[in-house]
């Protein structure tokens, strides 16, 4: 591989610290991508810089924000975008800031080999970094897997899906994983098994990037669990019957990824379900047992970690066929999908449900949020994009844990209280919200977007809405339009 490391004129002989996360994938990433995100300038204030160079953004209109293009270029698994700028920009990009401290984030490096990251390292050879893993015991990890390859427009599984990943992914094996970072970066990595930190994981990443107590106190009352949640076994079961489904009716699959399977996804959470796991068969649970004792004592042994009871033993799990109904209630899911209107600003309608759950918890989800929302929601919205907008750099910040929410005003690197919101009131100021940005577009991590108009003193604001569903509740950025086009988070 070329050398990836662009001559920088360097006034300083100080190294710059870099905090490098790897991976692995399913270890609730994506909720911290989102934090980074939302966070750059608080970060910022504290010292710790989020690079702009190689952080995707936005891929085919969804937010898949994360320093994606370093991964994409060093292993060559994923055509880079050359928009987001490359390894050598964002090399650059930190020589030119050694009095901060910088944080490069991208599970997908968990795909690289010995000579990959041997080639990063030497592309990061001017730094001083320090690498952070995140594992996750070898069982649920490919559960995780699994939901998260087939909530989509999907064929029939393979015959052993699991026995194909036990054979021959090679992020199984942890031990090797870990080594093959720490050698070449002088064994500075911090390893942190996610069954221990899954209540709280940004809070837990910035602990390993050794962030300041003032920053950890800011923000540590925004970590949340988890975005992307993974669905059971039964709502895989309906997806895969709403493929066949699909597929038989001419639906194209981006159609279906778009709406449909978010739907179904969104419907099969609003369902108790008693199936959970994903059968897998007798060798591979076999082997997969056999890989997990021999591998996990390794990670034991030479990095001195603290494995759980999960991380020694497969499980077992109880094969459960969905009921013949579930083909029925996902070809009715599949033709209430088809009157939805997918693009921001388009009307949005829902056929008449049945009363089933399924339809009800489909209906809450796609709501013709172009329907006016009372006015006293709206005001109450409005009264808080005034108060939270001064000037254009600022942004507007709600989270919504359990029963209580908080909005926020972010200014400069600053979260500062505006009012505290009851169950009720968010309810209300989360319903004109939908309906006045109109947020009808759902990503593969949960987010929805829409524009919103503002009036303020200066006249009419166009404000970009992301808004997320979590584990235990919900939360929401409202940034400057001009700003978030100019990749400023």
């Amino acid at each position: 591989m070329p050398d990836l490391q662009p001559a920088v004129a360097s006034t300083t002989t100080r190294r710059p610290v870099v905090h490098l996360f790897v991976g692995l994938h399913k270890t609730g990433s994506s909720a911290i991508r989102l934090m980074l995100d939302f966070h750059a300038t608080l970060l910022d204030r504290h010292g710790f810089h989020l690079p702009r160079a190689a952080w995707t953004r936005y891929i085919n209109r969804f937010w898949n924000g994360g320093h994606n293009n370093v991964p994409w270029e060093i292993c060559g698994h994923h055509p880079v975008l050359p928009e987001f700028g490359t390894l050598a920009d964002l090399v650059a990009e930190i020589a030119a800031l050694p009095e901060h401290q910088h944080i490069v984030f991208s599970e997908d490096l968990d795909y690289a080999n010995g000579a990959q990251v041997e080639a990063l390292a030497h592309a990061l050879r001017m730094f001083d970094v320090r690498i952070v893993v995140f594992l996750r015991n070898q069982a649920d990890w490919l559960q995780s897997l699994y939901t998260e390859e087939h909530k989509w427009f999907t064929p029939e599984p393979a015959a052993d899906w699991f026995l194909d990943r036990v054979t021959h992914d090679r992020r199984l094996h942890l031990d090797a994983l870990c080594v093959r970072w720490a050698r070449p970066f002088g064994q500075r990595i911090t390893i942190r098994p996610y069954e221990n930190i899954r209540g709280h994981l940004f809070d837990a990443f910035l602990e390993c990037c050794g962030a300041p107590a003032g920053l950890r106190a800011e923000l540590a009352a925004r970590s949340f669990p988890l975005v992307n949640a993974s669905p059971d076994a039964d709502t895989l079961a309906i997806i895969r019957q709403a493929s066949a489904y699909a597929r038989a009716q001419g639906i194209r699959p981006e159609f279906f990824n778009g709406v449909i399977a978010p739907a179904l996804v969104t419907a099969g959470a609003a369902m108790p379900r008693a199936t959970r796991r994903i059968p897998m068969s007798a060798e591979a649970r076999q082997r997969l047992q056999a890989l997990m004792t021999r591998v996990n004592r390794a990670v034991v042994e030479l990095f001195g970690l603290a494995l759980g009871p999960e991380y020694w033993s497969a499980g077992q799990d109880q094969p459960q066929d969905l009921a013949p109904a579930g083909a029925v209630t996902a070809e009715r899911l599949v033709e209430m999908c088809l009157d939805l209107g997918t693009r921001a600003g388009t009307r949005m309608r829902v056929s008449a449900g049945a009363g089933e759950p399924s339809h009800a918890a489909l209906a809450d989800t796609y709501y013709p949020w172009a329907t006016e929302a009372e006015p006293s929601s709206v005001q109450r919205l409005q009264d808080l994009l005034v108060a939270a907008f001064p000037t254009d750099d600022a942004a507007l910040y709600l989270e919504r844990k359990g029963e209580q929410g908080v909005a926020f005003q972010q200014k400069d690197g600053r979260l500062v209280e505006l009012r505290q919101l009851r169950q009720a009131e968010w309810g209300g100021l989360l319903l004109a919200l939908q309906r006045q940005a109109r947020l009808n577009r759902v990503s593969w991590n949960n987010l929805r977007e829409g524009q919103l108009l503002v009036e303020g003193r200066a006249g009419h604001t166009p404000m970009w809405v992301r808004h997320v569903p979590t584990a235990d509740g919900e939360l929401a950025m409202i940034e400057p339009v001009g700003r978030w086009r100019q990749g400023h988070r």
